[in-house]
């Protein structure tokens, strides 16, 4: 098999498992709410009339742990109704006990119900909760206003006010220049007056700097077209990190129970696990192939058996000796990579048709997209292997 050809290989799973006008305001501060415009209210008689008093947002913000460890952040926003409890849906999945804690009220703490609710079509989930007051929700923004994301930044379990401006629009997300990074997941980003323009949902990694790296191990097919692609980022913020958010202003939202979650979870983590073994399978037959020279036999009996007990030990019970799916077993004779690549091809079809049954019990919009996209890429996964096993 031709390096180039493996290379591609290498950056086809990486991509496929792993998966927003400026103003003369006064930008907003956590002390200081942004001053309104007085008008004149003096009364008829010599009496004050008293002020209106403003919730300081630290009330609104919260840190998110996970069975004691610091994770993410959440925050209180209202409707008309009811005041709800914020966060993305990422933030919570696959969480042992959620627990959300009040930045200036440690006292001030909730609990993950037994039923939440799940937007649609974007990362944010959301459940009522027993509180006077929440941030008011807006769609009303343009290029350059100015923002703050507050959030746990880093989970070090303190709320952190990052500044910037939009700096990108789409259909349901914003594009922000703050200093958002992981731990900051789920918490709001504002405007000026403390209305909440989106949730923090995710970061897409420099990829001039995954570029650059890529360049060192790519053979000369791939090198010519990461040059290429480099060359059209240069001088541009598009290949440096940039960070979005998700709109949830007149969001549709489904009831989802715990029991589907986990279903759904359960179905991320039998892909997941297909990924890793390929990716383990192909990376070390390709070091052990160039090793000798490209020929041989693919992996030793030894390697087999360590890593066949590295996946026991990380895994259960998602690799199952019985069914003799996704285990590299050591008392087989040796293979070559032909026959590693066809079986494990095979074995991913196996794999991607038990998930598209699990797939038929869930019922949450957001969470069917997000398996099916899961299992559509385990099926080209195991499609490419198929034709790099006819082509060795």
């Amino acid at each position: 098999m031709r390096t180039g050809f493996i290379f591609f290989v290498f950056l086809f799973f990486a991509t496929v498992s792993t998966q927003a006008q400026e103003t003369n305001s006064a930008p907003l501060t956590n002390d200081s709410p942004v001053e309104k415009e007085e008008t004149d209210n003096s009364p008829s008689s010599d009496t004050e009339q008293p002020k209106e008093a403003i919730v300081p947002i630290e009330d609104y913000l919260f840190t998110v742990q996970d069975d004691g460890r610091d994770i993410a952040s959440a925050f209180l926003c209202k409707d008309e109704e009811d005041v709800w409890m914020v966060t993305s849906y990422h933030v919570i999945e696959g969480a042992e006990e959620i627990e959300f804690i009040n930045m200036s009220d440690p006292d001030c703490t909730f609990s993950l119900p037994a039923e939440i609710q799940v937007a649609i079509d974007r990362d944010a989930i959301r459940f009522a909760v027993d509180h006077p007051d929440g941030l008011a929700i807006s769609d009303t923004f343009s290029f350059g206003d100015e923002v703050v994301a507050f959030g746990n930044s880093d989970g070090r379990g303190v709320i952190t006010r990052n500044a910037g401006e939009i700096i990108g629009m789409g259909s349901g997300e914003i594009e922000v220049d703050c200093a958002i990074i992981p731990g900051n997941s789920g918490g709001p980003v504002i405007d000026i007056n403390q209305n909440v323009l989106g949730v923090a949902a995710y970061i897409v990694p420099s990829e001039s700097e995954q570029i650059e790296d890529a360049l060192k191990e790519a053979g000369a097919g791939e090198r010519a077209m990461l040059t290429q692609r480099k060359a059209v980022l240069k001088g541009t913020r598009y290949g440096e990190t940039r960070r979005f958010a998700v709109q949830i202003k007149d969001v549709t939202w489904q009831p989802v129970a715990q029991e589907e979650l986990d279903a759904f979870y359960e179905v991320k983590l039998a892909v997941n696990d297909a990924f890793d073994t390929m990716r383990n399978v192909i990376y070390y037959g390709h070091e052990l192939s160039v090793e000798n020279g490209g020929h041989g036999k693919f992996l030793s009996s030894s390697w087999v058996e360590d890593y066949e007990s590295e996946i026991k030990r990380k895994a259960e019970p998602y690799y199952n000796r019985a069914k003799q799916e996704y285990v590299c077993y050591y008392n087989v004779s040796d293979k070559t990579r032909k026959e590693w690549f066809n079986d494990l091809a095979n074995a991913g079809r196996r794999r991607s048709r038990k998930i598209e049954k699990a797939i038929a019990s869930l019922s949450a919009t957001y969470l069917i997209d997000q398996a099916n996209d899961l299992n559509n890429q385990l099926s080209s996964a195991s499609d490419a292997l198929k034709e790099i096993s006819r082509r060795d």
